[in-house]
């Protein structure tokens, strides 16, 4: 028999892990070889993490309110209650890039999330009232559903599940730097 290929071993090691590591898996048995940090699941995070983050730049068919605050989430490790939280006053332009404040110093934002960003804040999404009739302008660019109001860290999160992201996990790996 012949001695499978690394990158084979990787795979399979992958696989093993993915397996493991799933909360849903009945099985409570552990390797040990499958932590969170091993270098196998440390690659697969980074790759998935990556291809999220691609497929929000690019995807036009997610909407922008959906696809800035997976950025923010992917990209500068931001918790859902703080996007939601954002105003179009934090959204800062000038000098010709793109600035968004989300702490105490603004974060200088690279195209194309700079565009996206400047865009969603810019269209100030209109609040939608029961009826569904318009609203009144918004500060929030991550509306809520009664206008005036922003979105809640609930709703954002079921938003961001349901375009694929998992936000507690996607957070902590955009911040361990994977």
């Amino acid at each position: 028999m012949s001695t499978p290929s690394p990158r084979t071993r990787q795979l399979e090691s992958t696989a093993r892990c993915a397996v493991e590591l799933n909360p849903a898996s009945t099985s409570r048995r552990r390797s040990g070889t499958c932590s969170p940090h091993s270098p196998t699941v440390a690659a697969g995070l980074r790759e998935r993490r990556w291809a999220l983050a691609r497929r929000l730049l690019h995807d036009d068919t997610i909407p922008a309110v959906d696809r800035v605050a997976g950025l923010l989430l992917l990209l500068y490790a931001q918790r859902p209650a703080a996007i939601c939280r954002l105003t179009t006053t934090h959204v800062l332009s000038g000098d010709g890039r793109t600035r968004i404040r989300c702490g105490s110093k603004p974060i200088t934002l690279p195209e194309p999330v700079a565009s996206l960003v400047r865009d969603l804040a810019a269209t100030r999404h209109r609040g939608r009232v029961k009826d569904g009739t318009a609203g009144a302008d918004t500060i929030w660019p991550f509306p809520g559903i009664r206008p005036g109001t922003p979105l809640d860290f609930a709703g954002l999160d079921e938003r961001l599940k349901r375009i694929g992201l998992r936000p507690r996990s996607d957070r902590s790996t955009a911040r361990s730097g994977r």
